[in-house]
């Protein structure tokens, strides 16, 4: 999908709308024995990159609540 995006120079609905127009014209085939002999590889890949999403949430989701504390504890100080 990135490829046809970048190199076809198509907006997101364009390169799914190609992609479905291949499929249907039965030019295009998803490559599932690449995924089936990689098997442990990208699901060592998902779950890192899940990880690292759930830590970057975590750190957002952190974020404002130790501002509002300080500011709440600044507060209660004057």
């Amino acid at each position: 999908m990135a490829i046809a995006k970048t190199e076809g120079n198509l907006s997101h609905i364009e390169a799914v709308e190609f992609f479905d127009k291949m499929k249907q014209e039965k030019r295009f085939h998803t490559n599932v024995w690449g995924v089936q002999l990689n098997f442990k590889q990208a699901i060592q890949q998902v779950q890192k990159d899940n990880y690292s999403k759930a830590e970057k949430w975590l750190e957002r989701v952190k974020q404002p609540a130790e501002s509002l504390a300080t500011e709440t504890h600044q507060t209660v100080v004057v």
